[in-house]
């Protein structure tokens, strides 16, 4: 052993756990030196603290999404698809998610959006806060995946062309990731994992949440798209959380309704718990019609995440064929979107 440098030993033991858990796959070729493979430089510190979402991929890597965009993506593509051609992957089983190190663009768009500072603090859906620092660029594809882009650490490889066999972000390993320690840490308010469900082939949906449609905050969020909703209503699930939506009212116990229709299009609105009779304290409801557009989230958890004194929604969200997870923010008596993950599906 004393033959072996430091990294050297390093790099021989994450090889060799990767191997007997079958997460590595070994290319005999290597990238061109004409690539430009270099490494995810380190950016200045963000005069105000962001966050990400991101996903442990194994015992070893940390994935840190970058923020899909449509010119990002594009460029992903491009170099993915430059970097290994169908001739260096033909072997691999894609049926499950493969990341793919690529060489980062210096002078590319994924650049001139890019914020990495040396230290970034993950924090999981149970509140477990822990640091990590990326360098490497990596892209998830299969099957089911649609190639997001993340950054994760040297573990990943360097010129050498490693494949790393891994998963898709679920509730156990997703995390949100800090440009630096939030102080307080936020508290993941874990939403109940067991859900009420009626549908019409199996058990009665009740009247009163057929009803619960025609209320007038309902009849606002479907408008002119209410009564064939309702029509053609198919599924209710209900969920309990708890959450701070309300800093005068503080922590609350608070449920979820959503509606489902015949043709997937999804509604959903939060109630009160103590005000069984009042209408919903927010809604939501996606009136467009693309493929995507249709998806049935599940509460995974609230958090303060912006550190405003009130809570987000980190939902799980499942499409006809495939998941990702959104983030919703309440105010003014309507759920708003404001992050959603890369799209892990046909």
């Amino acid at each position: 052993m004393k033959n072996f440098n430091l990294k050297s030993i390093k790099i021989a033991t994450i090889l060799t756990i990767m191997f007997l858990t079958h997460n590595v796959f070994a290319e005999e070729s290597k990238i061109s030196e004409k690539s430009g493979f270099t490494s995810i430089p380190f950016t200045a510190q963000p005069a105000q603290r962001q966050w990400r979402t991101g996903f442990k991929a194994n015992s070893v890597l940390d994935f840190i999404e970058i923020p899909p965009s449509k010119t990002m993506c594009e460029e992903c593509d491009r170099i993915s698809i430059e970097t290994w051609p169908p001739e260096k992957t033909e072997h691999l089983n894609f049926e499950n998610p493969n990341a793919l190190p690529l060489p980062f663009d210096d002078k590319g768009s994924i650049k001139s959006s890019l914020i990495n500072p040396e230290k970034w603090f993950l924090i999981d859906l149970k509140g477990n806060i822990r640091e990590t620092s990326v360098n490497r660029l990596t892209a998830v594809f299969s099957q089911t995946a649609s190639g997001c882009c993340y950054m994760t650490s040297e573990a990943l490889g360097q010129k050498d062309s490693v494949i790393i066999n891994t998963m898709g972000p679920t509730p156990n390993n997703f995390f949100i990731a800090y440009t630096s320690k939030p102080e307080p840490v936020p508290v993941m308010r874990r939403a109940d994992a067991k859900q009420k469900q009626f549908t019409n082939t199996g058990e009665k949906i009740p009247e009163e949440y057929i009803n619960a449609l025609d209320s007038e905050a309902m009849k606002q969020a479907l408008g002119d798209k209410q009564a064939v909703f309702k029509k053609e209503l198919q599924m209710v699930y209900i969920q309990d959380f708890q959450a701070c939506i309300d800093q005068k009212k503080g922590v609350e116990k608070l449920s979820m309704t959503g509606w489902i229709s015949e043709d997937f299009t999804c509604a959903f609105a939060i109630y009160r718990k103590e005000s069984k009779n009042a209408g919903p304290v927010a809604v939501f409801f996606n009136a467009r019609q693309a493929y995507n557009d249709n998806f049935r989230p599940t509460i995974e958890a609230a958090a303060d995440l912006d550190g405003n004194g009130t809570d987000e929604l980190i939902t799980s969200v499942a499409y006809s064929e495939g998941n990702a997870f959104k983030i919703f923010t309440i105010k003014n008596e309507k759920m708003t979107q404001i992050y959603e993950t890369g799209y892990y599906g046909l």
